[in-house]
């Protein structure tokens, strides 16, 4: 996608186990690592954190699930946080 000048969108997420024992950042870290090539920018793609536990389910992430999904992301892509 990134040869031809398309930007993708990444989708990761947790399923309700790997949350529930304390994996959801190892899980999104590895699936990252597996999906995103070395010396990405953060502006040569769209990450979309969705949790497998919440799709269909009718359940939300917390905010604080959230932010804590969006903050690791930055990080490991070294995108600035935002205030």
């Amino acid at each position: 996608a990134l040869a031809e000048g398309v930007v993708p969108i990444v989708c990761i997420g947790e399923n309700a186990a790997e949350r529930e024992h304390g994996q959801a950042l190892t899980v999104l870290d590895g699936q990252l690592a597996g999906s995103l090539p070395e010396g990405l920018r953060g502006s040569d793609v769209t990450i979309a954190y969705e949790p497998a536990w919440a799709i269909g389910s009718g359940k939300t992430p917390k905010d604080h699930e959230i932010a804590e999904a969006a903050g690791f992301v930055r990080a490991a892509i070294m995108l600035p946080q935002r205030p």
